[in-house]
């Protein structure tokens, strides 16, 4: 035999891949690939694997566009290849490499019709329903997957698909569909299927709060409270995290509504920041009375200074919109033995107690307040409380020191004007006790005339004129 003759043996094409396979054992790519086209070469009828070696010795180098031709070559011209299925499944990763998800499925799907029975039929279904899944396309990740549990039972491919399957039933927040496909298979019991359905609710819906799908994530804990609590597993989780999606999606009735239900459950770990947050919304509502309870109850919840300061100052703010002055002065004067809060809350807290010492009639107990506060005028606590201060002594019997307050004040620099208009309007009040109605006329036509802004201190000028005129009128009268 020539040597030209043996070259067209299959031994000489077996005994480059031999060689070939060597190469390639010894990670020698590039040999390899070249001995590989050697055999297809020398013996094209049963070029079958050395076709396949070759292409897949192509996507080691990474040269995948080289591997899916070379697999596809194999594909035309052996179909009943013991290789042909082991190409559709490479030809499908190679493409998943190039991030081509369509074509990659599709080699997979072909693998799959034609070679149901195959190993890589089972890894090719099952490849096919993680790609779907990555991809966000769960209602075909469920069907892939399902696909692969029930052709292949069994299979560690089909425990995969199921452990995969619970994943995507947990991503798309609906575990109830899981459980329900489960126990037509027969995997679960009646106390574990509950058991696992209540952790696995709890999940999907809690996943969706992480990814700040608040929408989903509401429903999800919605159906879990209502199907699992009292008595579930994580009842004060998913009311906390229910009252907190409702929350940041400015569902504020809701949210309240959710906060109570965990203030009924103290003590609770999450009472502190459900007393903190119902607080807040009451009072932004308005609704001072609830919001009372809610900062009084945070008070008692909270070992945080910080949160304990809060509190406090909600309750100073709600008893004096409330008008519960009592309270109103106790808070202060917890508020002002303290040493953290800043100047302005004890400004404020000092005002409050100062105007609800003045509604109890403890004048002389606010006269203390007012003159701390009266210092400075350019503050409106201060510029308020000077004004009061002159009403106290006025009211009180003490014209002269009442005057002195208001001229006091006109030396200052506010910027409450109002306030400043009222002391001279209580100046001219203190003009009239003393029986000097011409002075007082005349700092209320001064006040007339400078004081333009559209309130009620034209009104009080008014009065007071009309009243002088009368008096004036009466005299002549007599």
């Amino acid at each position: 035999m020539d040597a030209e003759t043996n070259r067209k043996t299959t031994t000489y094409s077996d005994a480059l891949n031999r060689i070939g396979d060597c190469y390639f054992s010894n990670r020698n790519f590039e040999m390899a690939e070249d001995y590989y086209s050697k055999a297809e070469t020398a013996n094209p009828s049963k070029s079958d694997y050395a076709l396949f070696q070759a292409a897949y010795v192509a996507g080691l180098s990474k040269n995948y566009q080289s591997k899916i031709s070379k697999l596809e070559k194999l594909i035309a011209m052996y179909p009943k290849s013991e290789y042909a299925d082991d190409a559709y499944y490479e030809m499908g990763r190679s493409y998943l490499m190039m991030n081509n998800d369509t074509k990659a499925i599709d080699a997979f799907r072909q693998l799959i019709a034609k070679y149901p029975n195959s190993v890589n039929a089972r890894k090719a279904a099952l490849e096919t329903g993680l790609e779907y899944f990555n991809n966000k396309d769960y209602n075909n990740a469920i069907t892939s997957f399902k696909y692969v549990i029930e052709k292949y039972p069994g299979s560690e491919e089909a425990s995969t698909a199921l452990e995969s399957l619970e994943t995507v039933y947990i991503e798309s927040n609906n575990v109830s569909d899981y459980m329900a496909y489960t126990k037509k298979l027969g995997l679960n019991t009646a106390g574990n299927g509950i058991a696992r359905e209540d952790s696995l609710t709890y999940i999907a819906a809690e996943k969706q709060y992480i990814n700040d799908n608040l929408s989903k994530a509401i429903a999800g804990f919605k159906a879990y409270l209502a199907k699992f609590c009292p008595g579930g597993k994580y009842c004060l989780q998913a009311q906390n995290y229910l009252a907190d999606s409702y929350y940041r999606t400015d569902d504020k009735v809701n949210a309240l509504a959710s906060y109570q239900d965990l203030l009924k459950k103290t003590p609770n770990i999450y009472a502190e920041d459900a007393a903190l947050r119902a607080a807040g919304i009451a009072y932004d509502q308005k609704n001072y009375a609830a919001a009372l309870d809610y900062f009084k109850q945070l008070q008692t919840l909270s070992p945080s200074t910080v949160n304990q300061d809060v509190a406090k100052l909600g309750v100073l703010r709600c008893s004096y919109f409330l008008n519960d002055n009592a309270t109103t002065i106790q808070i202060a004067g917890d508020i002002l033995s303290e040493t953290r809060p800043d100047a302005n809350v004890k400004s404020e807290a000092r005002y409050n107690r100062a105007k609800a010492l003045l509604a109890t009639g403890k004048n002389d107990e606010a006269a203390t307040d007012l003159k701390i506060l009266s210092e400075d005028t350019r503050t409106a606590f201060g510029s308020e409380a000077k004004y009061l201060l002159a009403d106290v002594y006025f009211k009180t019997n003490k014209a002269n020191e009442a005057e002195k307050e208001v001229l006091d004040f006109a030396k200052k620099n506010t910027p409450y004007p109002y306030w400043l208009a009222r002391s001279f309007v209580l100046l001219a009040d203190i003009y009239v006790k003393r029986g000097d109605d011409f002075q007082a006329k005349q700092y209320l036509l001064s006040l007339q005339k400078n004081y333009t802004t559209a309130d009620d201190i034209q009104t009080m000028i008014n009065d007071r004129l009309t009243a002088i005129s009368q008096r004036e009128k009466q005299k002549i009268i007599n």
